[in-house]
């Protein structure tokens, strides 16, 4: 019998162990990306995030995920300085802060920023951790590497906002993929993709703060022919995307001695 406890006004089940493993694999746009091993995580319950990745830099860790605010209060209405290094693009916190729901926060939007930035930053922490041949390498059956994840979630960012959302042109919106297989290019390396995100990053969150969030999406190809999202449910879709992908990286870092967890 599945244990039930109250909980206010809601009730919270907890499933028998039979039925916990079932996490659906990925579902953005296409077929490919994880799937077998790596689709079916579940998550051992160690060390969380916070505790796991810890101290605070200084400030919110939205836009561009690792970053100081310039703008003001209310809807964010400035853009992000996020620091910067030799090769001019932002270079990310190694230590991002997991948006505590505790913590008050004026704006909705805010929240996704913050969350964006920390699933980010939490990414590249994790690839910087793992030895180059984990990088460029798969331990899982359906044999996807975290270079190609990391190259992959650039790209979802950029189908969903700039060619899905804003209804841009781009050069090759599946550029992430050969055939139904995610693939880096030769010469693309870490530092390369990285650089390539953080991009990718600002211009996100230039367009997130420059809209609200019940704004409705351009037509375009990126819709399939149905209607287009509001921004918010794009915004909904890209955390469940690194979430999910994140957990898929915790079970390669687990299996390389690597850092696992928030």
């Amino acid at each position: 019998m599945n244990a039930a406890a109250p909980l206010g006004r809601m009730t919270v089940r907890r499933l028998p162990p039979q039925m916990r493993l079932n996490v659906a694999p990925s579902r953005e746009g296409r077929s490919g990306g994880p799937s077998g091993a790596a689709g079916w995580a579940e998550r051992s319950g160690g060390p969380s995030g916070a505790a796991g990745w810890a101290e605070r830099s200084g400030g919110p860790s939205g836009a561009a995920g690792w970053a100081e605010r310039s703008g003001g209060g209310g809807r964010p209405d400035g853009l992000w300085k996020p620091r910067s290094y030799s090769g001019g693009v932002s270079e990310p916190n190694p230590s991002p802060v997991f948006p505590d729901p505790s913590e008050p926060i004026a704006t909705t939007t805010e929240v996704f920023l913050r969350y964006l930035g920390f699933f980010r930053g939490t990414l590249a922490a994790k690839l910087r951790a793992l030895p180059e041949a984990e990088l460029v390498s798969s331990r899982l059956p359906s044999g996807w590497t975290p270079l190609e994840l990391l190259k992959h979630l650039t790209y979802v960012e950029m189908r969903w906002l700039e060619w899905g959302f804003e209804g841009r042109d781009v050069a090759d919106p599946w550029g992430d993929r050969k055939g139904d297989r995610w693939q880096v290019a030769p010469g693309e390396t870490l530092d390369s993709l990285l650089a390539d995100q953080q991009r990718r990053a600002v211009r996100s969150d230039q367009i997130i703060i420059s809209h609200a969030l019940s704004d409705i999406g351009q037509p375009g190809e990126r819709w399939a022919g149905n209607p287009p999202a509001t921004l918010e449910r794009v915004l909904f879709h890209l955390l469940q995307e690194y979430a999910r992908h994140l957990g898929h990286l915790d079970i390669v870092a687990e299996l390389a001695g690597g850092p696992t967890g928030e």
